[in-house]
């Protein structure tokens, strides 16, 4: 008989080596199935955590390690609006990532909150903010935060984001909305900010936009002048997008303007409408800048043509100059013109242009309407004075501090003069208030640096 530890007999025995190998291999499999389920369930249990922490992380300021601690957590939930905002803004202050990767992505995190999301309009602001600051283009930021006063009508944020980019682009006249909406957003007393702005937005566009010039790298120094700011400023915003209407509205309207140099203006608007007929023509700055250009360079013939090619969606203060500038200058219409201008003067900044007032006097006055012009033009000396030098520097220094009840009734009697009682009321309102709080903060180089007003 074979010895029973030969190999041959135990081979396939069911006490052999072969059955004791099979019985130990799957005792390790189990093994390994049991460590794995534990390293994903530590490993699940890790990304979980990395919301909360990242919000710990974001609140210290450590914008690297909240990116990465939002990140684990977005692996498991890749639809998570909160966790997608806060990698975003993660994303977007983290300076060790190079910005062409860090704007890119954060974009893309915040197109994955989806405009149905609550936190939509947080989402669609911070769009706003990035493609601002870090990416320099003012227009796309502008659809950014058209979406979400869309999403929420009353957003205070989104209505400030908005008036600050019309300044931003030489559109300072179509604040007003905003405007009102941030004022009516605002704690009574905390308005006296937002009137200080709104009035410096309004007569001093240029050097309004200080400190976001410098936060944008627009203005290197505080001795740089406003209108080479303004310039840079444009530039960048249109190599953003060097087909957009607006960027090139903008940037004409600057060398109208500053420059004198209507050709050139024109060139820009003619490259714009050549590559995007239908956006500009939908865009009323945009057709407005042309027709001026075109009316002053006298093209009279094109510039008529062009009007008469633009078929407005709505008609806003920008179609009304435009179209009583054809009716006056190009086609010799006093009578038809005439109601345009006073169209245009219904609009603000209709109660203080006082050029538009004697273009309309001019117009009433060759149809025969005497009466009516000399109104306009005595109204039109009177704005003029108050804008005199002196005067504006008076308010601009009692606006610096907020804290001389009568200095700041001048300011108040300024706006009664100029038809504006809401702003004249609200100004009363806070010089009641001032012996009960204290006063507000300074305001920033704009007071004190302001040049001639825009009006």
């Amino acid at each position: 008989m074979a010895h029973p530890a030969d190999p041959a007999q135990t081979r396939d025995a069911p006490g052999g080596r072969t059955w004791l190998g099979r019985r130990a291999w799957r005792r390790g499999a189990v093994l390994a199935g049991c460590l794995l389920a534990v390293a994903a369930g530590a490993w699940a249990w890790w990304c979980q955590g990395g919301l909360a922490e990242g919000r710990r992380l974001a609140r210290h300021g450590l914008w690297p390690e909240a990116h990465a601690a939002a990140a684990r957590y977005l692996i498991l939930h890749p639809r998570d609006a909160g966790a997608n905002l806060l990698c975003a803004e993660a994303l977007s202050k983290d300076e060790a990532i190079p910005i062409e990767v860090r704007v890119p992505d954060a974009l893309k995190r915040l197109g994955a909150v989806p405009d149905t999301a609550p936190e939509a309009a947080e989402a669609r602001k911070a769009e706003a903010r990035v493609l601002l600051f870090l990416w320099r283009d003012a227009f796309s930021a502008e659809r950014a935060v058209k979406r979400a006063l869309a999403i929420d009508p009353g957003d205070v944020e989104a209505h400030f984001l908005a008036w600050k980019l019309l300044n931003l682009t030489r559109r300072h006249e179509d604040a007003e909305p905003h405007f009102l909406a941030v004022l009516e957003g605002t704690p009574p007393a905390e308005r006296a900010g937002v009137l200080r702005d709104w009035y410096f937005s309004q007569f001093y566009p240029v050097t309004s936009t200080t400190d976001l010039d410098g936060l944008m790298g627009f203005r290197a120094t505080p001795a740089d002048k406003a209108t080479e700011v303004e310039s840079r400023r444009l530039f960048g915003f249109r190599g953003a997008d060097p087909q957009s209407p607006l960027a090139n509205a903008a940037m004409a309207r600057w060398f109208e303007a500053e420059e004198a140099d209507l050709p050139f203006a024109l060139e820009l608007l003619d490259g714009a409408l050549a590559a995007r007929p239908d956006e500009a023509r939908a865009e009323p700055f945009f057709m407005e800048t042309l027709v001026d250009v075109l009316v002053d360079l006298g093209e009279m013939e094109r510039a008529g043509s062009e009007f008469d090619a633009w078929q407005p969606a709505e008609t806003p203060r920008a179609y009304w100059l435009a179209r009583a500038r054809v009716e006056d200058e190009v086609r010799n219409d006093p009578v038809s013109a005439a109601t345009s201008y006073e169209r245009a003067l219904g609009e603000w900044p209709g109660e203080i242009d006082w050029r538009t007032m004697n273009r309309a006097a001019s117009c009433h006055a060759r149809a025969g309407a005497a009466e009516r012009a000399g109104e306009l033009r005595a109204r039109g000396a009177e704005l003029e004075r108050l804008f005199d030098e002196k005067i504006q520097s008076r308010l601009r220094m009692a606006l610096v501090k907020l804290d001389n009840p009568e200095a700041l009734r001048e300011v108040a009697d300024f706006y009664r003069k100029i038809g504006r009682p809401r702003e004249a009321a609200e100004w009363d309102r806070f010089i009641e208030s001032l012996g009960e709080r204290q006063p507000v903060a300074s305001g920033d180089a704009t007071a004190a640096g302001a040049v001639r007003p825009r009006r």
